[in-house]
């Protein structure tokens, strides 16, 4: 009996090898045949691309073929034609060349040049900002021109043209000027009237000392009083010493009487700047000041005040407040008009009474109008 369970153990454990062995050989047979159904899609996947390009191909045969046959017939059908070719007419000599026409080259490029010209003035016109005459000042400004100064050689103009030549379109424009502040002061009387600009260099020195030889010359007792205190010139126009001056009355407390100072036009007195101060701006808005303005409108009839201009600096704003009225010097073709604009507006700001511009540098119109006074300056220069 023992020996029969050792017999059946070990017939059992055989078949128990050969099963393992039989579940092996199942597995790897079952992953082959993964490996051949995978390898089996992709030849199915190759074979349909290949079908597809094999098509291509003898499609494109087709299509070479039936190009190459066009060709054929294409060649065929201009040999032939040419054989049909004669010949209608023969070439002529032209009496009149085909080009140049320079008659119409000529023309056009008149007609060109005159439009581009055209745009080309248009173009600077619209890109100069200047002042070109008054009706820029009224549209510009709003304010109207109450004086014109005409344009004359720098070498034959000079602070005391108006004196030493009175017959001359320069001492005409100012006598007219006056003329027009006597209108401006008929419902208020213009004791003390400032001269300011937008910048330096437009005239105002000049037109400050002229109307007052203009002035003086009417009558009025008048006093120029140079205010420029970082660049005064009014003392230099009159060949004065600047010291003692407006800053010494101020400021160090020196008697006016010696600061006044005659000059050789009859009724016309200059009151210097004096010192330059480190603060012009304070000193000019100081009590001080408005007494001795006070003090000047009792003892003249007019108070002509040079000033700095109105853009740079605050000064002309600080005096435009405590004068009667105030000229605004605009230098025609070089103001440019947005500083003016601004001028006007910092006068306007301290509600100062702005009379309006005198315009300078002006072409009244050709040598008509200086012909008509120029016998009067040679004849004065005599």
């Amino acid at each position: 009996l023992r020996e029969l369970r050792r017999e059946v153990g070990a017939a059992v454990d055989a078949a128990a090898m050969r099963a393992g062995e039989s579940e092996r050989d199942e597995k790897k047979v079952q992953a082959e045949l993964l490996t051949l159904k995978a390898e089996g899609l992709r030849i199915s996947r190759l074979e349909i691309e290949y079908n597809r390009l094999r098509r291509d191909a003898e499609s494109l045969q087709k299509q070479h073929a039936l190009l190459l046959n066009r060709s054929k017939e294409t060649g065929m059908a201009y040999r032939l034609s040419l054989s049909n070719m004669k010949v209608l007419d023969y070439a002529r000599l032209p009496k009149v060349p085909v080009g140049p026409r320079k008659r119409v080259t000529l023309v056009v490029a008149i007609v060109l040049a005159l439009m581009l010209g055209l745009m080309l003035v248009f173009a600077l016109d619209a890109l100069d900002r200047t002042i070109k005459g008054p009706e820029d000042v009224e549209v510009g400004l709003g304010l109207p021109v109450i004086g014109r100064l005409p344009r004359s050689g720098a070498k034959s103009v000079s602070d005391q043209t108006v004196r030493t030549h009175p017959r001359s379109a320069l001492s005409e424009a100012f006598r007219a000027l006056r003329t027009n502040l006597m209108f401006c002061g008929a419902d208020r009387p213009l004791k003390t009237i400032l001269l300011t600009s937008s910048v330096a260099r437009e005239g105002k020195t000049l037109a400050c000392a002229s109307l007052g030889i203009t002035l003086a010359q009417g009558g009025a007792r008048t006093l120029l009083v140079d205010c420029d205190l970082r660049r005064p010139r009014l003392a230099t126009a009159f060949g004065l010493r600047a010291e003692p001056g407006l800053t010494s009355v101020l400021a160090l407390h020196a008697d006016l009487g010696d600061a006044v100072r005659p000059t050789e036009v009859e009724n016309l007195f200059v009151l210097p700047s004096g010192p330059l101060p480190p603060n012009p701006a304070e000193l000019l808005a100081s009590d001080a000041f408005l007494g001795l303005l006070a003090q000047l409108r009792e003892q003249y009839d007019r108070v002509i005040i040079d000033s700095p201009p109105a853009v740079p600096v605050t000064d002309a704003a600080v005096l435009s407040a405590a004068v009667d009225g105030v000229l605004l010097i605009v230098r025609q073709r070089e103001a440019q008009r947005d500083l003016a604009q601004r001028a006007v507006q910092h006068l306007s700001a301290v509600g100062a009474h702005v009379l309006g511009v005198v315009l300078n540098a002006v072409d009244e119109g050709g040598g008509r109008y200086r012909s008509y006074y120029a016998g009067y300056t040679e004849s004065d220069r005599g």
